[in-house]
């Protein structure tokens, strides 16, 4: 959706030229975002994220993937001690 969005010509209204997606009445005008249930700030974050290249993007997910583990390890190793300690 972000790259959509991105790479859409913006009219002078300020609204993203959709040459494919046509309005419901077929009179060509091009719809708003509000129209098409996309809030301002959704379409912002969503081109900000089409922004980051597909590698850095994985590179993070398996970070953050990482750290979830750790977490669960972590508080495992916690509750495992805090038992052995009674």
């Amino acid at each position: 959706m972000g790259k959509m969005l991105r790479e859409q010509e913006m009219n002078k209204a300020g609204k993203a030229e959709q040459h494919l997606y046509r309005s419901h009445d077929d009179t060509g005008n091009t719809p708003t975002l509000a129209e098409v249930g996309i809030t301002h700030s959704m379409s912002s974050r969503a081109q900000k994220i089409a922004r980051v290249a597909e590698a850095e993007f994985e590179a993070v997910l398996i970070v953050s993937q990482n750290v979830q583990i750790l977490r669960v390890q972590y508080r495992t190793a916690r509750a495992v001690a805090a038992e052995s300690s009674l």
